[in-house]
């Protein structure tokens, strides 16, 4: 950075420069006018020796000056010295012809009024006083040579009005360099200022719909504003902040969490407005103590991101520095600039969700569409090709051929009644036409009879029974029997014949806990997050189990009904679990402000440790 003195003498170079040439000028009129006056009548001292000489050492000096390299004299340092030298030696040439001329009659007196404007504009005030005095002894010497001749009130008036002369010049030239300062000021700060604007506008033209390249970007920006360390945190909804990014910090900062009601941060995230702080403390409370110094000036601004502040803009500076004005403009700038490209990276990522979310439904549509008609097809190609047989070939038909085409008739039938009841059930459990009745109800029980129909259904699974005798929920019996049927039906189709399934009740504190396990070939972790979703099918139509995928999805809703869910916990390989939880009969209803499930209302904490509910399934 560039010290005073040097910024100082950046700014009067050219000012000095535009001096010499104006002397250089004014010596070569003065020389011209009087080398016009020896030729003029009435003068006759200006004929002499003497005044030619002068003559012509004045024209040989002005040369001399003209043709000195004083840019690269001034650069150094140099040329304010030989000004000085110039300004001496023009005094004492004047003097000379001021002897030459008469003395203390010599108009030639009036010259010195040319030298002293010339360095009373040009120096400083301690030079202009140097030369003036050097003046004044020249010109008392030169009267002292030739025998003085002047009154003392004439000498007076004469030195009097070349000091007035200085003085006047002083002030001009004092006022001329105050304006011209007061330019170069206005000059640097709108180069700032326009430094600054362009480092906004680049940040613009980088900022694209990825959040990293947006942050990046910004931050990057501040660091151009002059700041050394620029950090961004982005506030959570849960009252805590994170580093989204930090410049000019050590490694780790990055990504680390902290409070949001502390620090610059917190003071910000308070007023709603930027903050400017100065102090050791302003950024480091941020951060783990002892790993980052102070800092000497620290500025922070808010990041409104669709109408919330989403974040806060950090730049700081290690040394002790006043922050413009510009910075705080550009720096807010920027911080409206970001707000608005993390706004539209939220409604790209929204919309980009959106659209596979989208593409997601039109191919479970399809699905659903291509099951339905595979499911539909089977039972109603077999009930039509019994039926039809049966009519033409009744009479004809041995008695036990005929027993086994009704049975699969019957069988299709019911399958297709299955498949019908399942979407009509869903149907009316979205428009609420489905009410659940609940009372105590012998959960045991059903459970029993639950596992006989699916003994008689699936003769080629084994079924362990270990459920806990005198269990009685409050609920709904048709619900809990369709879902435990689900859930052992769904045990069946997805595993291949020789699988143990194990059907397990037993009683929870205020609750009672029913699970269904299987060891068959688990479930991928990429599925997962899919079960209980309506249509969802895994694997090949042609190749699968039959069914529309309604299964789990309407267990869901059923036991969503009943304040509980359903909950999957499964192992690639390892089999598959899923679970949910009654109220007992006889506990009290959950208060309004206790612990809530998924669809806000009560859950007990024994569902968590069976596995994650569907929709948050985990393997």
């Amino acid at each position: 950075m560039r010290g005073p003195k040097a910024s100082r003498r950046e700014l009067l170079v050219p000012y000095w420069l535009r001096a010499v040439r104006a002397g250089i000028v004014v010596t070569a009129l003065t020389v011209m006018t009087l080398l016009v006056l020896a030729v003029l009548p009435g003068h006759p001292e200006y004929r002499s020796a003497g005044y030619a000489a002068v003559l012509a050492v004045g024209a040989a000096g002005g040369v001399i000056v003209a043709r000195l390299p004083w840019r690269a004299l001034f650069q150094r340092g140099l040329g304010i010295l030989f000004l000085y030298a110039w300004s001496a030696a023009d005094i004492l040439l004047v003097s000379v012809a001021v002897v030459v001329t008469g003395g203390a009659r010599s108009q030639l007196f009036l010259v010195y009024t040319l030298t002293t404007v010339f360095f009373g504009a040009a120096y400083p005030r301690r030079a202009q006083a140097g030369l003036l005095a050097f003046t004044f002894a020249c010109y008392l010497t030169g009267l002292a040579v030739t025998g003085w001749g002047i009154g003392a009130a004439t000498l007076f008036l004469r030195l009097a009005v070349l000091a007035i002369l200085a003085l006047l010049a002083f002030f001009l030239a004092s006022e001329l360099m105050r304006e011209m300062g007061h330019v170069e000021q206005e000059r640097a700060r709108a180069e700032r200022w326009a430094s600054m604007l362009s480092a906004v506008a680049g940040s613009a033209r980088q900022m694209s719909l990825e959040r990293d390249a947006v942050v990046d970007a910004a931050c990057r920006a501040v660091q151009r504003l002059g700041f050394e360390v620029v950090t961004l945190h982005v506030l959570a909804r849960d009252g805590s902040a994170s580093v989204a990014k930090a410049i000019g910090l050590p490694d780790g900062f990055q990504g680390e969490p902290h409070p949001a009601s502390i620090g610059i941060v917190g003071r910000v995230a308070g007023a709603g407005a930027t903050v400017i702080e100065g102090g050791a403390a302003a950024l480091g409370e941020l951060f783990p103590a002892g790993t980052v110094e102070g800092f000497g000036a620290v500025l922070a601004t808010p990041v409104w991101i669709g109408g919330r502040l989403g974040a806060v803009l950090v730049g700081a500076t290690r040394e002790p520095a006043e922050v413009l004005a510009q910075q705080v403009q550009a720096t807010e700038l920027l911080a409206a600039q970001l707000g608005l490209a993390l706004a539209n990276v939220e409604r790209f990522d929204h919309e980009h969700e959106m659209v596979e979310r989208l593409a997601e439904l039109d191919r479970l549509k399809l699905d659903f569409l291509a099951s339905v008609s595979h499911e539909f097809r089977t039972p109603v190609t077999v009930i039509k090709g019994a039926g039809l047989t049966l009519e033409r070939s009744w009479e004809a038909m041995d008695p036990d051929v005929r027993a086994e085409m009704l049975a699969g008739l019957n069988a299709n039938a019911g399958s297709l009644e299955g498949l019908i009841v399942n979407l009509l059930d869903l149907s009316r459990l979205d428009a609420g036409a489905l009410v659940a009745g609940f009372e105590p109800m012998d959960l045991s029980a059903m459970l029993a009879l639950a596992a006989d129909r699916f003994e008689a259904r699936f003769p080629a699974r084994r079924l362990i029974r270990d459920v806990a005798p005198g269990l009685v929920a409050h609920a709904d019996p048709a619900f809990i029997d369709r879902v435990v049927e689900n859930l052992l039906s769904n045990a069946a189709k997805h595993t291949p014949p020789g699988t143990v399934a194990l059907l397990r009740a037993e009683r929870q504190q205020g609750s009672v806990l029913v699970a269904v396990r299987d060891d068959g070939p688990g479930i991928p972790p990429h599925e997962l997050e899919h079960l209980g979703e309506r249509f969802y099918r895994r694997g090949d139509i042609n190749t699968r189990p039959r069914g529309l995928g309604l299964g789990l999805a309407l267990a869901r809703e059923m036991l969503r009904v009943h304040d509980s869910d359903l909950v999957v916990a499964s192992v690639p390989g390892g089999g598959s679990t899923f679970s949910f939880e009654l109220r007992a009969a006889g506990v009290p209803e959950p208060q309004p402000d206790g612990p809530t499930g998924s669809n806000g209302d009560a859950a007990s904490g024994s569902q968590a440790s069976a596995g994650a509910p569907v929709g948050k399934t985990h393997a």
